[in-house]
């Protein structure tokens, strides 16, 4: 104070909570055509949060797109799907027969895109 009475101030700080760095998969389905039809199409190796590479089965000739379903770690991560800004379902087109289609997922953290991951689906088509 002016008079020199002293005086007790509080201050209090605030943390932000830690910002996530989580770019993984918790699932990767991958389905022929354009609607989430069972069964997937198996993926080698068997999705895990691990693999950032994977291949299908062999999708029919007559396929002309493939539908994947991929669920982020974190929430709050954005993710695209085969270039496409996706919450989680997307259908891409894929090649000619006797082709193989790679896909790409890339899930970015809230912490940027220097924690950002890259997944690829590789998706060969029948002759």
């Amino acid at each position: 104070a002016q008079d020199g009475t002293p005086q007790t101030y509080t201050v209090t700080v605030n943390r932000a909570a830690p910002v996530s760095n989580d770019a993984n998969l918790l699932a990767l389905d991958v389905y022929a055509g354009t609607a989430v039809t069972p069964p997937a199409l198996a993926l080698t190796p068997s999705s895990s949060q691990a693999m950032t590479s994977y291949t299908t089965v062999e999708a029919a000739n007559t396929v002309l797109q493939v539908t994947l379903v991929a669920t982020r770690a974190d929430p709050s991560a954005t993710m695209t799907i085969g270039g496409v800004a996706s919450t989680g379902q997307t259908t891409v087109g894929i090649g000619a027969p006797n082709t193989t289609t790679p896909i790409l997922i890339v899930v970015t953290p809230p912490s940027g895109p220097a924690d950002a991951k890259t997944y690829t689906v590789n998706v060969p088509k029948a002759p």
